[in-house]
């Protein structure tokens, strides 16, 4: 199945968290599913039908976009993109609103 890894690249760069994870979730279905195909086993699982099996796909939580939002910043700060005082009032906000939350 060389061919289809190939043909099919795993693109993660720039992923992280939820996202990463359901792209990373749909990616091997495709594979098994073609993996089928070569061997001519028809498949009765969806990728909906997975959520059955295996639980349901991860869904975004509101601290792990704050840890993304929080890497951003740092990477902006290093790029001098942002100031300092910048990142700082953000990420003040950003516990703020996480305190208000409860995360």
């Amino acid at each position: 199945m060389l061919e289809y890894v190939r043909a099919h690249p795993f693109n993660w760069i720039g992923l992280r968290g939820s996202v990463l994870k359901n792209t990373v979730r749909v990616w091997i279905w495709n594979f098994h599913e073609a993996v089928n195909a070569r061997r001519g086993i028809t498949s009765s699982i969806t990728l909906e039908g997975l959520e059955g099996l295996y639980g349901p796909a991860v869904k975004p939580s509101v601290s792990c976009e704050a840890d993304i939002l929080k890497a951003a910043w740092s990477g902006a700060l290093r790029l001098n993109w942002i100031k300092r005082d910048a990142k700082i009032n953000a990420e003040s906000h950003l516990l703020r609103l996480r305190t208000l939350l409860g995360i």
